[in-house]
Formats: C-alpha cells, sequence, structure tokens
C-alpha cells in the first residue's frame, strides 16, 4: 500500500482546499491481513498529526475494507466542521492502529488470540460425512486443526470409538464459535485422546445426541498422556461421564461447563498433576447404574478443585476418595445440590471438616452423642468441654459451643505408627455449637481429609473406612429428631 510521506509546507488556516494537505490512503485491514510497515505506520501518523488544524481538511481515503466505524466518525465530523486538535487527531490514530496494526502479518493465521503458522492451520467444515478424522490422523506436530461454526457429527472408528487423538503430540482441535462434536451412538466415547502429550482441545461443544439415560461413552476420555488442557468448552454427557481419566498426568480442564451426566462428572484413576478450576457444573443427575458422584478419585496424586461453580446437581454425591494423596479442594461454590441436604461438607470441604444439622439443642445433642459413644466397643470418652462457661469467667459472650474428646485406642495406636505427624489430629473430636441463625451442628474432621493431609495412602485403609462409617453413623444419629 502506497502512502505519501507528510509535506512540510505548513497549512494556511484559511484554506479548505485539499490541495493543501498531503493526500494519503489508508485501508483498515482486516484480521488475517499483514499490517502497514513501520515507514507507511511514521507517515499516516505525520499526516493526522499535521491535519489536526481543521478536521475538513482531514483527508482520507478509505478502501472498501474500511472500518465502518472509524469512516462514520470521520465522515460525521467533517461534515459537522469541528475543530480537530492534535490530541484527537492522535486518537483517531490509535483508534485506526487498534484494527489495522493488531492483526497477523503475512504468513500468520489468527486462531483465538494466537497468530500461527498459515500452513500449520485446517479448517474442517461442518456436515453429516466430517473429514475430521482423517485430518487429525494426517496432522502433523504443532498442527491446529479448526472446527468451523456448525455441527460436525462423528461416527464410531473403533471399539465405543467417536472422534480420536492417538499417538500425537503438540496438536490443537479449537472450534470458532458454534462448533459442536455430536453422536447418535450411545456407546461411544465422543473424544478418546491416548497415548498422546501436548494436546489443546478448547472452545468446543461434545454431546451425545441420544435419549437421555442410553448413553454410556464418556463425553472425553484420557488414557496414558500428558499435558493435556481442555479449555472453554461445553461435556453435555446426556447420560454418561463427562471426562474419564485413567494414567493421565498434567491435565488441566478449565472454563468450560459439564451437565446432564448420569453416571458421574470426574472419574480420575491413577493419575497426577490434575487441575479441574472455574468450571460450570450443573444438572448432572448421577443417578446412572454406577450412582458415582462430581468427583470419583482413586490411586491418585495431587488433584485440584478450585473455584467452581457447583449447582442443581441431583443424587450421587461431592467425592469419593480412594488411596489418594494431595487433594486440595477451595474456593468453590455450592448451591441447590440434593446431597448438600445430607451433609454441611461441600461448603467446608477445603478445611475437611463435615458438619451435620442437628433437630436439637447445643446440651440434648451433645447428651446424645455421649450416650451413643458409650455403647460403641473399645471407644473411650476422654474430655467434654463448654467454652460457653469460659467465656463466662472472662466476662465475655458466646453462642452455645461444646467439646466431646473421644478415642479408640488401638485404632489410634495404628494410624500413628502408619505416620507419627497424625498424633495431632488425635484423638478425634466432636464440636457441638449454635450457628447465628439457632440452628445447632455436629462437626468433626473428616477421616479422609486426615489421611490425605499426613500421607496414609497404603496404610490402615481399612481403620479409615471405619472411622468414616461410624462417626457419620453416630452424628447422624445423634442429630436426628
Amino acid at each position: 500500500m502506497r502512502l505519501s510521506v507528510c509535506s512540510k509546507r505548513p497549512f494556511s488556516k484559511g484554506s479548505a482546499n485539499a490541495a493543501d494537505m498531503s493526500p494519503m490512503k489508508l485501508s483498515v485491514l482486516r484480521r488475517g491481513e499483514p499490517a502497514l510497515s513501520k515507514d507507511s505506520a511514521k507517515a499516516l501518523r505525520c499526516c493526522i498529526i499535521k491535519s489536526g488544524v481543521w478536521l475538513k481538511r482531514f483527508y482520507c481515503v478509505f478502501s472498501a475494507k474500511a472500518s465502518p466505524l472509524l469512516f462514520v466518525l470521520t465522515k460525521e465530523l467533517i461534515m459537522r466542521k469541528f475543530k480537530l486538535t492534535s490530541l484527537l487527531s492522535i486518537g483517531i490514530f490509535l483508534l485506526a492502529g487498534n484494527n489495522a496494526f493488531a492483526a497477523c502479518p503475512n504468513g500468520k493465521t489468527a486462531v483465538g488470540k494466537k497468530c500461527v503458522d498459515s500452513h500449520k492451520v485446517h479448517y474442517v467444515k461442518p456436515g453429516k460425512e466430517s473429514v475430521l478424522q482423517s485430518i487429525i490422523n494426517n496432522a502433523k506436530e504443532g498442527d491446529y486443526v479448526v472446527l468451523k461454526s456448525g455441527n460436525h457429527h462423528v461416527t464410531s472408528t473403533g471399539i465405543n470409538t467417536g472422534l480420536a487423538i492417538k499417538g500425537k503430540k503438540s496438536l490443537t482441535l479449537f472450534g470458532e464459535d458454534g462448533a459442536w462434536i455430536r453422536t447418535k451412538e450411545g456407546w461411544v466415547v465422543i473424544l478418546d485422546v491416548a497415548n498422546s502429550e501436548k494436546i489443546t482441545i478448547q472452545n468446543i461443544g461434545m454431546v451425545h445426541d441420544v435419549e437421555r439415560g442410553y448413553c454410556f461413552g464418556s463425553v472425553v476420555k484420557l488414557s496414558d498422556v500428558k499435558n493435556i488442557k481442555i479449555l472453554d468448552s461445553v461435556m453435555d454427557g446426556s447420560g454418561t461421564t463427562a471426562v474419564e481419566m485413567v494414567n493421565a498426568q498434567g491435565v488441566q480442564i478449565s472454563g468450560g461447563k459439564a451437565f446432564r451426566n448420569t453416571e458421574g462428572v470426574f472419574d480420575i484413576r491413577a493419575s497426577k498433576n490434575i487441575t479441574i478450576k472455574n468450571m460450570v457444573i450443573a444438572k448432572n443427575d448421577n443417578s446412572g447404574n454406577y450412582k458415582k458422584g462430581i468427583l470419583d478419585i482413586e490411586n491418585s496424586d495431587n488433584i485440584s478443585f478450585f473455584n467452581n461453580v457447583v449447582k442443581d446437581n441431583k443424587n450421587g454425591y461431592f467425592k469419593k476418595v480412594t488411596n489418594t494423596s494431595r487433594l486440595y479442594i477451595k474456593g468453590n461454590q455450592f448451591s441447590n445440590n440434593a446431597f448438600e441436604s445430607k451433609t454441611r461438607a461441600l461448603v467446608q470441604s477445603d478445611t475437611g471438616l463435615v458438619s451435620i444439622k442437628s433437630a436439637h439443642s447445643v446440651k440434648n445433642t451433645a447428651n446424645r452423642l455421649e450416650s451413643l459413644l458409650l455403647k460403641q466397643k473399645g471407644i473411650k470418652i476422654l474430655a467434654k468441654l463448654n467454652h460457653v462457661n469460659v467465656a463466662k469467667r472472662l466476662r465475655k459472650t458466646l453462642r452455645p459451643t461444646g467439646l466431646l474428646v473421644f478415642t479408640h485406642p488401638k485404632a489410634a495406636i495404628s494410624l500413628i505408627q502408619c505416620q507419627q505427624t497424625l498424633a495431632i489430629d488425635l484423638p478425634q473430636k466432636v464440636l457441638i455449637w449454635e450457628d447465628e441463625t439457632g440452628q445447632v451442628w455436629l462437626t468433626y474432621n473428616n477421616p479422609e481429609y486426615l489421611a490425605n493431609r499426613h500421607k496414609l495412602a497404603g496404610c490402615a485403609e481399612k481403620i479409615i473406612k471405619l472411622m468414616v462409617d461410624k462417626l457419620s453413623k453416630l452424628t447422624r444419629q445423634a442429630a436426628k429428631p
């Protein structure tokens, strides 16, 4: 594009002749077209500033590709003959620059917010007979497969597999807004990623188009993979599991949605360094044959569940954890979930506390729990504390708050033999307290949380499970009407 260099001859204030100005042609570029050169940009800046005496001297001829907003703005100002200061001229220049100079240079193509080598980008149009699988099969390291907006239908390419990414490295599957991968086969995994690393799935909707409850293939399955990202994507199970992981390492699932799953949401086995964050997890039924929950974690390590919105989920449970160390649950929002009515543990899951509503006063609840504990073989009550009495001696007020301290000596010593640091959290305690609304609660440390905290994986698992069951049973009996 040619752009004349600014004339050094000053404009005469009374002249409105376009010949008094240095003419220039400005093409505001669309995304994906080459930006202006440095020399052209310098000349453009010079011309705009020098044209700042009167706006009607601001002479720009826009091409058909010009930014409509900038064109209308300039035309309107010229028609009204507003005085244009140099500062305003620079402002309009910056507005033009925002459109003209942010585009990808020659040889580059915009994929999302990135400019990537054009020869590495492969576009796939929607349709019933999608060539998506063949393009993925032929993709090379560092390639981008971009799904155009619309429905991309996949059928089984193997045993229970719809779309497969296998044996690949550094591949990005990106969807334009409104891009969906769909299947009508109920036993099919929509996206099966195996034996691969550095795979990114971004901005894609995935759904089983079958009658709810007749689908058993996961939406996404990750097996024997490393460094996988699933970003801003929708996993609509319509009767299955959202994401299944087996022997996965370094997986990040962020910014998307998981809903309408009936066989659990995140099934994590033999995996490590998994992060699930900023997700909306809603309207999952979890009432399928296996009665799973939001999180099913087994034989795994370093699992993080941060800043997610968990709402309107039915049946099932929040989490089931087996033989897993370093589980971090923080900053999540829970609302209107069926499992919340059973326990308040979800609200306080990042602290390891389980809280049960009681239908009785603090005093009566404590007496009922003490009576139940004394009936259990091997359990001894070590102390009964009333914090209100201490507050009174200090001339302070405190809502009813009491503590029962008890132990099962044989079980406690076995746990401490596994890990001596566990002694700081033993003996076991139950807090009975009244909140600001008058509701009474029983609160205790979740034994599974303590096992994770002190890294008891593989040691005294039966004792931990027995403690979980006993504490849950006894506190609920003490709390019920």
